[in-house]
This record gives C-alpha cells, structure tokens and sequence, in this order.
C-alpha cells in the first residue's frame, strides 16, 4: 500500500486489498487526503467481508 505524488502534481493511491498476489488498486487524486481516505476505506471494505468456506 502506498500513496506518492505523481510529476503532474496528482497524488498516486496504490494497493493490493488481497495481498501481493491479489488483484491491484490504483487511483489518482487530487489531494493527499483523499488518496488517504480510499486507501483506508478499500482496506475496510476487505476486512468486512466475511470468507464462507
């Protein structure tokens, strides 16, 4: 999980909610805050759902 700034001034948000070998989230923001805010509510998400098996 990491948040950087991108040379356009756009900040980066990119995470992999179901490990390393899971599925990749990237997104772009305009503020480092709400790169924050997703990244804390993506890995939220994941951790709500329950594994039936």
């Amino acid at each position: 999980m990491t948040i950087r700034k991108q040379p356009n001034g756009k900040w980066l948000c990119e995470c992999y909610p179901n490990g390393r070998n899971g599925k990749r989230v990237r997104k772009q923001f305009a503020t480092k805050g709400e790169a924050i805010a997703f990244e804390s509510f993506t890995m939220e998400e994941v951790n709500k759902k329950t594994v039936v098996g």
